[in-house]
């Protein structure tokens, strides 16, 4: 700049850049069109659907709006009733209904209830100690240990899946740490 004898262009710079405007209108955002609608209708009294001149006031239009709700877990016993037959004529041939296969046999956990405890523990981080507080609401007694001896005894029958997931993972193109 010295030997060209030019004098740079000199700016004024503020000492913060402007924030770009925000791109999303302020407000409510609709709730997810996907969820199901529960419609209450609220309706004038009788008594209320006259005009001061005395005629009937008719529906023109509705105005809606919109409450998000959520409805607590629910917790049941399914009660598995197996037939037995007997023949009538000999009395010695006895047969019953074959029982209904389960994930883990000898236990009275549900595939549903499993399904819940793992998506508990390792998709939403909820310590085991913590869902037993949260059984003991519904007014059942669950213990961690119990708990814990369901997650490890899941292992087994659910190795196929871990490896089938593992597998496509692997065959994937891009992984990253938590995966």
């Amino acid at each position: 700049v010295e030997l060209a004898a030019v004098e740079p262009e000199l700016q004024a710079t503020p000492m913060r850049e402007a924030k770009p405007a925000a791109t999303h209108k302020p407000g409510r955002r609709p709730l997810a069109a996907h969820l199901p609608r529960i419609e209450v209708r609220h309706e004038l009294p009788e008594s209320e659907r006259r005009c001061g001149c005395g005629e009937t006031l008719v529906e023109i239009d509705t105005e809606a709006s919109e409450q998000l709700n959520l409805i607590p877990a629910r917790v049941q016993v399914i009660r598995h009733l197996r037939v037995k037959y007997a023949c009538s004529g000999c009395q010695q041939t006895v047969r019953i209904a074959p029982a209904v296969p389960q994930i883990l046999p000898k236990t009275n956990a549900a595939p549903g209830l499993l399904a819940h405890i793992v998506t508990s523990k390792y998709v939403d981080a909820l310590p085991l100690h913590r869902l037993e507080t949260v059984f003991e609401r519904h007014g059942v007694n669950l213990s961690r240990a119990t708990q814990a001896a369901w997650m490890m005894a899941l292992i087994e029958p659910l190795t196929p899946l871990l490896n089938l997931m593992q597998e496509r993972l692997q065959a994937s193109g891009y992984i990253r740490i938590d995966e």
